[in-house]
């Protein structure tokens, strides 16, 4: 009986929780960062899409796994006042040019939530 009245009480307290605390939000694809960046040639629409999807306020962990399963390879930087660094990245033959693209997410936090997130796109050009 008191097995039961546990599960009621953490099922309720699930239930009690916002969206985005109780499930990993969905972060815009690499292709959604990319559209964004060729409409205005700046990361600002691509940090306002990140923003909408992890706000402040997000638990770090739900935020590492929603950037972890839009492909992402997240780290805890120990050294840094960003609490974590997310790298996205792929390669692009756009142009006759073999370009590594990539997309770093840098996630402040405090008291393990997410304060402010910061980006930037870095282009490797590999040949003409």
């Amino acid at each position: 009986m008191i097995a039961r009245k546990a599960l009621v009480l953490a099922v309720a307290g699930l239930l009690a929780l916002p969206a985005h605390a109780s499930e990993a939000a969905s972060v815009p694809s690499f292709a959604a960062l990319e559209q964004s960046y060729r409409i205005g040639s700046s990361t600002a629409p691509a940090a306002s899409l990140l923003g909408a999807a992890l706000p402040a306020g997000t638990p770090l962990n739900l935020a590492f796994a929603a950037l972890t399963n839009a492909g992402a390879d997240c780290r805890q930087e120990a050294r840094s006042s960003f609490a974590a660094r997310c790298l996205i990245h792929q390669y692009s033959l756009e142009g006759g040019a073999a370009d590594d693209v990539r997309w770093t997410v840098r996630l402040l936090a405090q008291n393990s939530r997410i304060s402010r997130i910061v980006i930037s796109r870095y282009v490797d050009r590999h040949g003409s």
